[in-house]
């Protein structure tokens, strides 16, 4: 028997061995079925075939659980009717023969499943909101919405990048959770960042059993945390519980997008309105007053005077669709005044013509442009995946 390899990520304590240990694990473990989407499928569920960024919609009527064994677990219904015939056929297998479960996934019991998106997304930007609100209200120049705005913009210049705040931005973020693809089932809850559990699962003698139904079921494992699987929609066995659920006559991508999912680039304007007046507001709640610098008119001597801070004034649409764009580009980090400039009149010219709704949309496009440059790059900068 060959002897099992130790990997020790997450275990070391130590910066430079906790590097050896992880990139032990990534350049090791490869096996056919298997999906990484840290070096690899990195936007895998949020994507559609455009590269437009995408959600699932959060309709009770298009996600099933798994009653009798994970009554309060649920996916996509097509999801979970594949994942009970694996599961059925699995165990019939292993009551006809020596083999058992993989370590760790005894039953093969779903733990975890789908989450709304507005879950994650909403207690991320509370905590954001949060942390922008103690920077801004510690800004004596703030004093109005446009002295506010003027405060924002530099922060996020800085922030963006790490930290976005459109629905886009956070769903390709390692903010969101893959679980609001709808796509994922996970049959443990393990630590993410312990590689020791995560080789014992895949040296286990009978996890290849395991991955060969997953394979034959459409699903693919997750290389990170190998008791997650992803559905993989374009397998056509996939396809044909789509088909049993009366989605006919369409491939498995074009299912997806066009019954599925929704774009987020039409939904962006809105949460970053949502979230810069809820941000001023917030702030002019907690602080309704601000000190305004004066002089006495008879001792010349300077004073301050306590004044009411006023609401927010409306941006035109103009201004809040060129801030979409600046946002979009930063979070995206290929922010550049050339490309803004080139971007932005292409933005105005669909905004003049055809409305708000056609400038999304050419925001949409341009974003799309960035992120298959973003994903080919990455492709290039790990050629072993």
């Amino acid at each position: 028997m060959a002897e099992k390899i130790k990997f020790l990520g997450g275990t070391t304590g130590n910066l430079r061995n906790e590097f050896v240990e992880r990139l032990k694990y990534k350049n090791l473990v490869d096996f056919e079925g298997m999906i990484d989407t840290l070096y690899e499928d990195y936007f895998y569920g949020f994507i559609n075939r455009n590269f437009e960024v995408s959600y699932i919609v959060d309709d009770p009527e298009i996600f099933s659980n798994f009653p009798g064994y994970a009554d309060n677990v649920s996916c996509l219904s097509f999801v979970s009717s594949a994942f009970s015939d694996l599961r059925t056929d699995y165990l019939q297998n292993i009551r006809n023969s020596s083999r058992g479960f993989p370590k760790f996934l005894d039953g093969l019991q779903p733990a975890l499943g789908y989450e709304p998106l507005s879950s994650f997304y909403g207690e991320y930007l509370t905590w954001i909101a949060s942390s922008f609100s103690i920077l801004i209200k510690d800004n004596f120049l703030v004093n109005d919405y446009n002295c506010y705005l003027a405060a924002l913009e530099p922060l996020l210049e800085r922030s963006l990048k790490n930290f976005p705040i459109t629905r886009s931005g956070f769903l390709l973020s390692k903010y969101n959770n893959v679980r609001s693809s709808g796509l994922v089932i996970e049959l443990a809850k393990l630590e993410y960042d312990q590689d020791t559990v995560k080789g014992e699962i895949l040296q286990s003698s009978d996890f290849q059993c395991y991955l060969d139904f997953t394979k034959a079921y459409g699903f693919l494992v997750d290389k990170n945390a190998p008791w997650r699987l992803y559905a993989n929609y374009t397998n056509p066995l996939m396809n044909t519980y789509m088909e049993k659920k009366g989605l006919t006559n369409l491939q498995s991508d074009y299912r997806m997008d066009s019954i599925y999912r929704l774009r987020s680039c039409e939904d962006d304007l809105y949460d970053l309105q949502d979230f810069v007046l809820k941000l001023y507001n917030d702030i002019r709640g907690e602080l309704p007053f601000y000190k305004r610098p004066t002089r006495n008119p008879k001792s010349k001597e300077r004073e301050y005077e306590t004044v009411f801070r006023p609401e927010a004034d409306m941006l035109s649409k103009e201004q809040w669709i060129s801030l979409l764009l600046r946002v979009r580009m930063l979070e995206l980090d290929v922010f550049d005044q050339v490309e803004f400039k080139r971007n932005i009149d292409k933005v105005m010219q669909n905004l003049k013509l055809y409305g708000v709704q056609r400038a999304l949309l050419a925001i949409g496009d341009i974003s799309k442009n960035y992120i298959k440059r973003i994903y080919a790059t990455r492709k290039e900068d790990n050629p072993n995946t």
